[in-house]
């Protein structure tokens, strides 16, 4: 397979020089350090790509922040952005080369016909979005918009306009296309190994000899091994971090430095047990999270997270965790099953600054980590809810409640608590819901090991069913998460109204992913047991609570045997709740939910765009001071990225 794309594209834009063998380019492409556009409305809908809306990312706060911890996120968002190319790759084999390949095209546009450079933009930002050819959700390709005629003709119209895309002749860039063709046009090429994914296996039926690629920079003594360069440029940009640190946060970020030179596993632990001590001003998430792209759910995705927190919110949530003793008297479960002693957990609301690699634009809510058990058990967690997040997303509330709830009444009350009620559900799912219960196994070996695949959809079922459980508690507006107690009941209706538009980007009646699995198996219990009614008006679908007692009985009942499922590690329970109520949508609820959806102007996806992070420089160069700016314009935004992380 021909790499020349990605790897000739590193030098010239890193170095701004042209590669040995590359002519000197007509142009240097420009370098932005932010890419501020005109002023819109924060948490809107900025862009839309396809059926994919780009939500601006607010980053109210940033600015009261002390002008070293501003430098300090610059350091590490540069950090994060060094290590994104590693997400492509891990997705695809030839992602890097394909995405070099549009983004020169793209950078030369004003020379290419513009109704093909439309469709390969459209292209280039989806690919953006789903950080490589592959849907990350439904894993089909993303079908390109443009002919491969079209984008040849735009390929060598930008290549006789300057952009050399590292090859000295025309006819080698034509050759390269050619054998890119496959990957971009035919649905069905993949690599040799039949899977997309290039993560690399080793099983015990590999030739003798085979030893598996370890993720590190190098060092003296320790020689490179896969992403080295990244990684490489990923501790020289954690370097310039170390003076802005706090102490404690210094040492562990040496840790982390060390781990990405060597890939020894132990320093990575050492390294989480001081993360998870810690507490900073600005703190971030780097390094392989996460191994759901992995097909052996052995390695994780490169991911970068730069946040910071928001205190006021941050209190509101360890409030909600220091209740935890409360919250369990109200657990429907057996005293055998409830827990007793309580950590308090280490729950943050924070602001992201920068999401890159397997986090980027498709950003999550909410995240705990480490993932690693031992650490868990023996050290704890942090969780973070990341407010920004929630807060773009839940500009689309008034949206979903006009196409889904069932009167105008429902519509009011859904606009006066939706917001309210969307953080609290989720507060009290991530907070209280996955630390309810005794965690402990009543069979040998671990349980949730036991339940295998169905094991995340009983948790998340679980976490869910406990949020459901105390929406009408009082506490939780004494704690401010509520302004009243009958948003309480807009938690339980938005959450059975939620479920239809949830399965509107399906490609097929099939469910994957947990937290989709476990709110559609929730709800279709409920509809089974009386507790949620499927009522038409006028032929079209409408999901209602008819009796809040009952709805709150059966929620009880569903939850119990979550947790005993998960106590017991009852595999052939687990499967039958799964693949009975969640694994598959009813039929036709799917496409109804895509054709109100698209009534409602409800997009498919959302995306997360970040601020642009731009530094401030004095006389002598070096940077003073930080500013966030927003809205950002998503393609120089994305260029831009590839400039720092020098792909």
């Amino acid at each position: 397979m021909n790499r020349q794309f990605a790897a000739v594209r590193h030098c010239a834009l890193l170095l701004l020089v042209a590669c040995p063998r590359a002519p000197e380019p007509a142009a240097p492409r420009p370098a932005p350090e932010s890419a501020p556009v005109a002023a819109a409305p924060r948490g809107r809908i900025v862009e839309r790509v396809r059926d994919v809306a780009v939500l601006q990312l607010d980053a109210s706060g940033f600015d009261a922040l002390e002008p070293g911890q501003r430098i300090l996120a610059y350091h590490l968002a540069s950090a994060a952005i060094a290590g994104d190319p590693i997400a492509y790759d891990q997705r695809y084999a030839r992602n890097l080369e394909i995405k070099a390949l549009l983004e020169g095209i793209v950078s030369r546009g004003r020379a290419v016909d513009p109704d093909a450079l439309d469709r390969i933009r459209e292209y280039l930002k989806l690919f953006w979005i789903h950080r490589g050819i592959h849907d990350p959700v439904t894993r089909e390709k993303t079908p390109p918009g443009f002919s491969f005629d079209e984008l040849l003709a735009a390929a060598l119209t930008a290549f006789h306009s300057g952009e050399r895309f590292g090859f000295l002749d025309e006819d080698d860039l034509r050759s390269a296309i050619d054998d890119l063709a496959p990957s971009i046009f035919d649905p069905a090429a993949v690599e040799p190994s039949g899977s997309a994914a290039r993560f690399r296996p080793v099983s015990p039926s590999a030739p003798p000899g085979t030893v598996e690629r370890v993720y590190r920079a190098g060092r003296e003594g320790v020689p490179p091994g896969l992403y080295a360069r990244e990684l490489s440029r990923v501790v020289s940009r954690l370097r310039e971090a170390l003076p802005y640190a706090t102490e404690a946060q210094a040492a562990a970020l040496g840790l982390l430095i060390d781990h990405f030179e060597t890939g020894d596993p132990r320093a990575l632990r050492e390294y989480w047990k001081a993360w998870v001590a810690d507490d900073p001003p600005i703190d971030a998430i780097l390094g392989f999270v996460g191994a759901g792209d992995d097909p052996r759910s052995v390695k994780g995705t490169w991911e970068g997270i730069v946040l910071f927190p928001d205190r006021e919110r941050t209190a509101m949530l360890r409030a909600l965790a220091r209740n935890a003793p409360y919250w369990e008297e109200r657990m429907p479960w057996p005293e055998s099953r409830r827990r007793r002693t309580f950590d308090v957990a280490a729950v943050t609301a924070a602001a992201v600054l920068t999401a890159s690699g397997g986090a980027a634009l498709m950003t999550p809510a909410a995240v705990s980590l480490p993932d690693d058990p031992w650490i868990r058990r023996g050290h704890g967690s942090r969780t973070f809810q990341f407010v920004n997040v929630d807060d773009a997303a839940a500009t689309l509330l008034d949206r979903l409640a006009a196409g889904f709830a069932w009167d105008d009444e429902e519509i009011a009350e859904a606009s006066r608590c939706g917001r309210a009620a969307w953080t609290a559900l989720a507060a009290v799912h991530d907070v209280v819901g996955h630390e309810a219960g005794v965690d402990t196994g009543e069979a040998d070996g671990d349980p949730r090991r036991m339940l295998r695949e169905h094991a995340g959809a009983v948790e998340e079922a679980r976490a869910d069913l406990v949020a459901l459980r105390l929406a009408g508690e009082p506490r939780l507006v004494d704690l401010g998460l509520l302004p009243d107690s009958r948003c309480g009941a807009e938690m339980a209706r938005g959450y059975v109204r939620g479920v239809l538009p949830l399965l509107r980007d399906l490609s097929s009646d099939t469910v994957e992913g947990d937290h989709r699995r476990a709110h559609l198996m929730i709800v279709r219990y409920a509809i089974e047991r009386g507790a949620v009614r499927e009522d038409r008006r006028a032929g079209v679908l409408f999901l209602r609570i008819p009796d809040a007692g009952l709805w709150n009985v059966v929620v009880g009942e569903l939850l119990v045997e979550m947790q005993r499922v998960r106590v017991e590690g009852d595999y052939d329970a687990a499967r039958a709740l799964v693949e009975t109520y969640g694994a598959r949508a009813p039929r036709g609820w799917r496409e109804e939910a895509r054709r109100r959806a698209d009534l409602a102007g409800v997009p498919r996806r959302v995306a997360f765009l970040p601020p642009a992070l731009e530094p401030i420089r004095g006389p002598d160069g070096r940077i003073v001071d930080v500013r966030a700016v927003t809205p950002v314009d998503f393609e120089a935004l994305m260029l831009a990225w590839s400039v720092v992380s020098g792909q």
